[in-house]
């Protein structure tokens, strides 16, 4: 659910995660836009609780929920 997306962000989030790719969506229920709000809050509570710059904000993306993304490269 969303809900349990955004706590996961909240508890695991540090400042080498960089990219947060959202695909838990369904095909009737959880739309792209409710999904990227719920995270999107979650770490706007983040940059609040811990003074973070915008510079230090993750990545968030909505994956398709029809078809496959593009690949990522995911590298240090």
């Amino acid at each position: 659910s969303n809900d349990e997306c955004a706590s996961a962000i909240r508890r695991f989030w540090h400042p080498g995660l960089k990219n947060l790719f959202l695909c838990h969506l369904s095909e009737n229920n959880n739309t792209p836009s409710l999904a990227f709000e719920s995270a999107a809050e979650a770490l706007r509570s983040i940059r609040i609780d811990t003074g973070l710059t915008a510079k230090d904000i993750t990545n968030l993306q909505t994956l398709p929920r029809t078809h496959a993304s593009q690949m990522f490269l995911l590298g240090r």
